[in-house]
């Protein structure tokens, strides 16, 4: 039997692999020759690393080493084999979120000199399920919470150590479910949540175990308290989120949760079945001006089915050109109920194309109406314009069947009893109806077409000083610029729909002054 000396070195480097906020750095600059800086870690870092209290919730800014304090974590748990035969687990909200962490965690095992000796060369780490096993048979699982939001991934599960990042937008449903999944019975079992404020209140993940679960204990950091959060850098946020009182300054830069910001839509509330939808994105760039090339990529999209041939058609459409055009195909099936037929979105189309198109999709499903949004600028009032008086579209009777929809206007719902229009602003109005129509089962989505229903539970408001309501379609990662084309273009779709099918006039012509007799009385 040969017995290997261990020497003082060895004898370090092991207390220096068990302490996790010594294992993380050292093994980040395990291989460099020479520091081009010092590295320091944030108060938060250290506090978390070295907590050792079972339920952790991190609420931070943007670029204060979250993601490095989370790999950092997950190495040192596995490469020490802290709980044994089980598995860590980490969880987010979607792919997006988790590539940068699980690409990092195989950079670092493939790459650096000494974490190569815990995994074999060729494998250990699958990258379609994004596992990694090492030669210790420790293994970290990645488990995404998916669109559906129901659970489905993560039922089932039994570990002592999750980890749930980007909590602020993880699944309240999947949350839920996450909860048995956590061995409580094991000592030392761990579960952490961490992620930027968001401002949303119910439902919330990270809200909810920063501010409402006691069992949590708080963990926050500001971007003030990086030591590499240069004047430089807070000069380039405040010029980005506009000003310190924005709500992207207050989540990405302070990192509290700010006023509260509401969702409109819950998926919960939504009836969602089982049903193709069909998409396809057309380039402008690609393809240019060969018209002939759009009219046969558009004959590949589906007819509608057989059996809802007849029904009532109608069309929701958002113009653009620096931003894409979203058109959604709808129909009203013999239940009653409206339907998602496709999805088409037009990048960089110039809108004489985009005008040629609309009419070739009218040829083809023969829309009982269409909404367009006519917006602010001349873009949609022009291509309205040329559909309704052109001559080439004389014969499809668009005046009568394009209704434009400006949601920055006063839409008329009716006359009280004094005569007077009873008015209300359109973007509100057109939410409601979708919201009661979502709600009330009056739409049902589809399960394959879940990125419009994430599109809509993105759709945020907040209240003014004044009551004003502002709207909001938030990224996938909380930025205030996140895409919301095919939103809108649901919203005209429906606001059409609605003023169809409950007689309310949105096109009729509007006087300036109205006429009146008077008298005159000489003296």
């Amino acid at each position: 039997m040969i017995i290997e000396k261990v020497t003082q070195d060895d004898i370090i480097l092991w207390e220096v692999l068990r302490h996790p906020v010594l294992c993380g750095e050292f093994i980040e600059n395990f291989d460099k020759v020479e520091f081009e800086e010092e590295f320091s870690y944030t108060p938060y870092q250290k506090e978390f690393l070295c907590d050792w209290s079972n339920f952790v919730s991190i609420c931070c800014a943007r670029s204060v080493g979250k993601t490095w304090a989370l790999t950092g974590m997950i190495i040192w748990a596995m490469i020490n084999k802290i709980f044994g035969d089980e598995y860590v687990l980490y969880t987010v909200p979607g792919k997006a979120q988790l590539e940068p962490v699980f690409t990092r965690l195989t950079k670092m095992l493939r790459s650096n000199t000494l974490l190569k000796n815990w995994i074999e060369a060729k494998t250990g780490i699958n990258n379609s399920d994004f596992t990694i096993k090492l030669l210790n048979m420790c293994t970290l699982m990645c488990r995404i919470a998916g669109q559906t939001g129901t659970g489905v991934n993560v039922i089932g599960l039994h570990t002592p150590f999750e980890i749930v990042d980007e909590a602020g937008y993880y699944p309240w449903g999947t949350w839920l479910e996450l909860q048995p999944t956590l061995n409580k019975w094991t000592s030392g079992f761990r579960q952490i949540t961490s992620g930027v404020p968001t401002g949303m209140r119910e439902k919330n993940v990270l809200f909810h175990t920063d501010q409402e679960n006691s069992n949590f204990t708080k963990h926050r950091i500001s971007a003030y308290q990086n030591p590499r959060f240069s004047e430089r850098d807070e000069e380039d946020a405040i010029k980005n989120y506009g000003n310190k009182d924005s709500d992207d300054f207050i989540h990405f830069v302070m990192g509290l949760h700010g006023k509260p910001i509401f969702a409109l839509f819950d998926r919960e509330m939504f009836e969602i079945g089982s049903y193709p939808v069909y998409k396809m994105t057309l380039n402008g760039i690609e393809l240019k001006e060969n018209i002939a090339e759009y009219f046969v990529k558009l004959a590949l999209f589906p007819p509608l089915p057989d059996k809802e041939k007849g029904s009532f058609v109608f069309f929701g459409v958002d113009l653009g050109y620096t931003e894409p055009t979203a058109i959604n195909i709808m129909y009203e099936d013999k239940h009653g109920q409206i339907k998602f037929h496709g999805r088409i979105r037009l990048e960089k189309v110039s809108y004489p194309i985009q005008q040629r198109l609309i009419d070739v999709l009218d040829t083809r499903f023969n829309p009982n109406v269409i909404g367009i949004d006519r917006g602010s600028g001349g873009s949609g009032v022009a291509v309205i314009q040329t559909l309704m008086e052109h001559p080439d579209f004389s014969k499809k009777d668009y005046k009568n069947r394009v209704i434009p929809v400006d949601f920055s206007s006063l839409t008329v719902l009716g006359i009280d009893a004094d005569g007077e229009e009873i008015k209300s602003k359109t973007k509100p109005f057109a939410v409601s109806i979708l919201q009661d129509y979502s709600n009330n089962h009056k739409i049902m989505y589809s399960s394959m077409d879940l990125e419009l229903v994430t599109e809509l539970e993105r759709m945020t408001y907040t209240k003014t000083p004044t009551g004003e309501i502002v709207y909001r379609t938030m990224t996938a990662r909380g930025g205030k610029r996140g895409e919301d084309h095919f939103t809108s273009a649901l919203l005209c779709g429906i606001m059409a729909y609605y003023s169809t099918k409950e007689s309310l006039n949105l096109r009729r012509n509007r006087k300036l002054m109205k006429p009146s007799w008077f008298a005159s009385i000489g003296v």
